[in-house]
């Protein structure tokens, strides 16, 4: 897990989050506060939604990822960013139901950390690599 430079805020990639009794996701990255890492259990699973879930689109369907999104929001989750790298775009989700999408020239950023700001053609640059 990384820190992000100089926040309370931690940047954890896979961790098992459990979002209710039997509802436990993985999200491929998750913004966490530092505090709430202290609800981990003894199987290392963080209890709750992260502060921000990343998603990373691959080979699950529309339905099953407006399901785990809504599972995400149950649990507390403020935003949900669906990351789609065939089309290099984002879209933030939140549970209020409005959603924003990002193109390359807009940068990633949340109310709660508002020192953040990625730009969407960084999260795509590995892209260019290949």
């Amino acid at each position: 897990m990384a820190a992000l430079s100089g926040s309370d805020f931690v940047v954890a990639p896979e961790a098992a989050n459990r979002l209710g009794d039997r509802v436990t996701r993985v999200p491929d990255l998750a913004i966490w506060r530092r505090s709430d890492l202290k609800k981990m259990d003894r199987e290392r699973t963080i209890v709750g939604g992260p502060l921000i879930a990343i998603e990373v689109v691959s080979s699950e369907t529309a339905q099953e990822l407006d399901e785990k999104i809504g599972q995400y929001f149950t649990a507390g989750t403020t935003a949900v960013w669906v990351i789609y790298p065939k089309n290099r775009t984002v879209v933030v989700e939140r549970p209020d139901g409005n959603s924003r999408l990002k193109t390359s020239e807009v940068p990633l950023a949340s109310e709660i950390l508002s020192s953040l700001g990625i730009p969407v053609a960084d999260v795509f640059s590995f892209l260019d690599d290949e």
